[in-house]
Formats: structure tokens, sequence, C-alpha cells
């Protein structure tokens, strides 16, 4: 027997609409939009991805001029390094200010490595670390110190086994009678060891030499000074000094005597 090939079809359709299943409609309208949000958040991400390229394009950018900026900026004060000399005993400094940490004590002739400056304190460059001295202590050229003085350094001693001062007088020593000498780039004066006698300033083997002026064990005068830390060694009209006392003038070397 032959089934015609439409009741077939209707009873294929009663059987569906009876199980209850469904067919979808998919109209054209419906794969069209899937098509167009699916690309819209393809075109949104790809946009996120741009603007964070472009950001992060941005800080390389800016981190690279700055690295520039500063090698310029290092590059010009190394243009600036010279040689330069300590014209007497003085501090270099962590800043640059008189209550700044003393980070050392250099003696006259020091040679130093500066970055040029005509302000009032100039940059040390001491291995990578920067420091600071006094500008007015610095000089393009050694201090000449006088003959006498480079002879006699060494500690003299007398026949009485007493202790000498190193080195000896120039040709403008200070006296008593000569109250104010300039040597060296700073003025010098004397005062009394009446003022302070006996161990007021607990200086180790404290002496008066055979000129009247009050030494250390080591043969040093004792001085004053405002400019220089305690314990500094510096050069006057009467021999190598080492600085005890402070409290003068600024630019005066104070030599302690007997007078």
């Amino acid at each position: 027997m032959k089934f015609n090939k439409k009741i077939l079809i209707i009873i294929i359709i009663i059987i569906l609409a009876i199980g209850g299943i469904a067919i979808p409609a998919i109209t054209p309208n419906t794969a069209v939009n899937n098509i167009v949000e699916d690309n819209n958040i393809e075109i949104v991400q790809q946009v996120d991805t741009q603007t964070n390229e472009n950001a992060l394009e941005d800080v390389v950018i800016a981190s690279k001029e700055k690295e520039q900026e500063q090698e310029v900026g290092q590059s010009e004060e190394e243009k600036n390094i010279v040689t330069k000399y300590t014209t007497t005993g003085v501090n270099i400094r962590a800043g640059a200010s008189l209550e700044s940490k003393i980070i050392k004590t250099v003696s006259i002739n020091t040679e130093l490595q500066v970055i040029e400056s005509e302000t009032e304190w100039t940059k040390v460059i001491d291995g990578e670390n920067i420091y600071y001295i006094y500008s007015k202590y610095l000089s393009n050229e050694k201090t000449e110190i006088p003959v006498t003085s480079r002879s006699n350094i060494e500690r003299k001693i007398t026949k009485n086994n007493n202790i000498e001062t190193k080195g000896s007088s120039s040709s403008n020593p200070l006296t008593k009678s000569k109250g104010v000498v300039y040597y060296n780039g700073h003025r010098e004066t004397w005062y009394s060891q009446k003022v302070l006698p006996g161990g007021g300033l607990k200086i180790p083997g404290r002496h008066v030499d055979s000129r009247g002026l009050v030494c250390d064990g080591d043969g040093y005068i004792c001085v004053a000074s405002s400019d220089l830390a305690k314990g500094t060694i510096v050069e006057t009209s009467l021999g190598t000094g080492k600085v005890y006392d402070s409290g003068c003038a600024s630019g005066t070397i104070d030599i302690y005597c007997d007078w």
C-alpha cells in the first residue's frame, strides 16, 4: 500500500505537536543581530587594548625624556669638574651649611675634585658621593708654605728633652708687641693662657715652649678658630698648629701663648 506524501507530512506534524517539541523560528534578522553584537564586543576589546598600549607608550616616552634630561644635567656638571687645593685645614661637610655633619677634615694643599661654583659652598666629589666645602678655602694652585716650616716639620727635642713646637717662625712672626699678623690667607692674633690656665682646654702634653707658645704633646702650637673644627691642623706664621678652641672672629687664628 502506498502512502500519500501529504498524509505522511500531516501525521509527522501531529506527532510533533502532541510531543510538545517546539521548532524555533530562526529569522534572517536574528542571525544578523548576533553577528553585529559579536563584532561590537570585538571592536570594544580592540579599542581597550589600543588605549592601554598608547598609555604604556606615553609612560615609556616620558621616562626616556626624564632620563635624557638627567643625563644632560649630569654631563653639564661633569664639564665643570675641576681640581682645587685647600688653602688651610678645613672641614668637608655632608651639606652646604656650618650645621651640617662633618664628614672629614683635610689639611692644607689637599687635592680635591670639585664642581666649579661661584657660590659660598662648593660640591666635592668623593667617589660616588657629593659633599660640600666652604669655597673661600679653595684655590686653583697649592699654597706656598714657608721653607722654614717645611724643613722643620718634624718634632724637635731640646737638650733638656722638652718637646718643642713643629715648624719655626716665618719672616713676619706674631709677637707680643705685634699683636696682629696676616698670614696664609688668615688673620693671626694671640691670647694668653692666663685666660684658660691649667687643663681648661684638655690639651694632652700641654707645655710652654722656648718661645712662650702653648703646645701639645706632639709639638703642635695650640690655636683657636671659629671656622675650623677642633683637631684641624693649620699652618701659622709660627709653625704648624692644631685647633683646640673656638670663639674668635671668623677668618682669625688665635695663637695660644704665655705672654
